[in-house]
């Protein structure tokens, strides 16, 4: 039996070959917008789309909007997924006539962290452990906002019980550096 496909390794080189010349997009969630902006090269990438941090809470929602916004990009492009797999909210996107370079991350403290090593020496040494960073602080939630969210809703008796219970199994939190370029 014969295949139009050329060998695995031949294909992968010849992909990525062909993607070289290809518009750069990134697609990522708000939290790593100055990071990415810092660090990324203004020529380098035609296009960012920056999606709501919030959409981790429900990762079918990753899934959906960052297939929406990959469907929406006419050109054959190579797409940088600014997300870790995220409660498998990436699982399932179809990349299309697209390339697309997904890191290889759980989420995005993995990427905060600097490496998976760093990450899982992390998570073994210090479990229960919250971490924010600026990007978090300035594009999303973080504890004292959604405890005065909840109190305004709720009232204080309630609001303390709530937090105290989604928070229960964190023992500390932990404030990530800001990375600059050097």
């Amino acid at each position: 039996m014969t295949s139009n496909q050329p060998p695995a390794a031949n294909y992968q080189e010849t992909q990525m070959s062909d993607s070289k010349s290809l518009p750069i997009v990134v697609v990522a969630c708000e939290i790593f917008r100055e990071m990415l902006n810092e660090f990324l090269p203004d020529e380098i990438a035609r296009e960012a789309v920056w999606l709501d941090y919030g959409l981790h809470r429900v990762p079918q929602k990753i899934r959906l909007s960052v297939q929406d916004v990959i469907d929406q990009i006419e050109e054959p492009s190579l797409i940088l997924l600014g997300y870790g797999l995220c409660g498998n909210g990436i699982s399932g996107i179809q990349s299309g006539k697209h390339t697309l370079i997904v890191p290889r991350m759980d989420d995005c403290i993995t990427m905060l962290l600097g490496s998976y090593e760093s990450y899982i020496q992390e998570f073994e040494g210090n479990p229960g452990t919250y971490y924010l960073s600026k990007g978090w602080l300035e594009s999303g939630s973080h504890p004292l906002k959604e405890y005065n969210e909840v109190r305004e809703k709720y009232g204080e008796k309630d609001a303390n019980y709530i937090m105290d219970t989604q928070y229960q199994h964190y023992k500390r939190l932990v404030s990530l550096p800001i990375i600059k370029k050097i």
